[in-house]
């Protein structure tokens, strides 16, 4: 199956999940620190190309539709930085007018994923 990620916007440091509290007539802020992180979302625009496989589109719309359902997460691996791996859930729908578009056959895809990486 060929899928190619064209761009990526990853995220390298997630969020802390400190709560920042306000404290009235100050100007004063009061941290109260979390060591846990909040989720990170990835956004993925790939090509893919179908036409060596001698396919229809809707023959390869499901086969992308097996390889990216899964029930929970699952490992994120992208070529240039194999070293490190999200757990990731999709978490868009895709159609088949994306891959139907010969002139684009572009996918934008969303995961959700645990906030670190691992090293592979």
């Amino acid at each position: 199956m060929a899928i190619k990620a064209i761009k990526t916007d990853r995220v390298i440091l997630p969020v802390r999940k400190n709560q920042i509290l306000t404290i009235p007539n100050s100007n004063e802020l009061i941290v109260v620190p979390d060591n846990t992180f909040e989720p990170i979302v990835l956004n993925v625009s790939c090509l893919a190309d179908f036409t060596s496989l001698n396919i229809s589109v809707h023959e390869y719309g499901r086969m992308i539709a097996n390889w990216l359902n899964t029930a929970d997460f699952a490992p994120l691996v992208f070529s240039d930085d194999s070293q490190y791996t999200y757990q990731a859930l999709l978490t868009n729908e895709i159609r088949i007018t994306e891959l139907r578009d010969k002139n684009k056959n572009l996918l934008e895809l969303e995961f959700t994923c645990k906030p670190i990486q691992v090293r592979s």
